[in-house]
């Protein structure tokens, strides 16, 4: 038995629980700018997710069967890099990772360099081509894990915070930067308050 799962079954309401729960708390936190900025900011997030997972997993194929998973995930592995790369695809999967690298320093403060940028690109692809994976060997679904699509990824990833940071150095842009990290002040110690000196006794009789 074969039936098709389809992105509007799955992303849809996830994108509207997502959407509601960040709506909920930007109402919160409406006297705080920057509570406002970090909502829309995951909002987009939100927004942009669904449409990576939507050209990523959907439509997904089920196939149901003894034999329906069979050298499916052998039959679309390709872990030759680069020689194997098709440019247009290639071109692609950069692309659609920009936005991610532009994304992640406005998420997170420990997005601050190319190389931080770029680790949170690979994370994802590779979380990316692990799914994509696990859905191909269990449902039959015909995926293809390219270890390709990997480094486009984490070079769209790069190139996106890369353009983040151009953007980021104009004036017209500075209220979209991010609050610099306030070090917590130091706890205060604790004082032993002064005994006052005892008297010494007297030693004449």
């Amino acid at each position: 038995m074969e039936f098709t799962i389809t992105s509007s079954m799955v992303l849809l309401p996830a994108l509207a629980v997502w959407l509601s729960a960040v709506a909920l708390t930007a109402s919160r936190r409406r006297s705080q700018p920057a509570g406002i900025r970090r909502a829309a900011v995951l909002g987009v997030f939100g927004v942009y997710l669904a449409g990576v997972l939507h050209f990523t997993f959907f439509p997904v194929d089920v196939s149901t069967g003894p034999h329906a998973a069979e050298n499916a995930v052998l039959n679309s592995l390709n872990l030759i890099p680069v020689l194997t790369a098709d440019a247009p695809s290639f071109v692609l999967n950069t692309i659609m990772l920009m936005p991610l690298g532009a994304l992640l320093p406005l998420l997170t403060p420990r997005v601050r360099s190319v190389k931080s940028a770029m680790l949170g690109g690979l994370a994802v692809s590779l979380s990316i081509e692990a799914l994509q994976t696990l859905v191909t060997a269990t449902l039959g679904s015909a995926r293809s894990i390219d270890v390709n699509d990997l480094l486009a990824n984490t070079l769209g990833a790069v190139l996106g915070y890369l353009t983040y940071r151009a953007l980021s150095a104009q004036p017209w842009t500075r209220h979209l930067r991010p609050a610099p990290s306030v070090p917590a002040p130091p706890a205060p110690r604790a004082t032993i308050p002064a005994q006052p000196p005892h008297p010494r006794p007297d030693p004449r009789p």
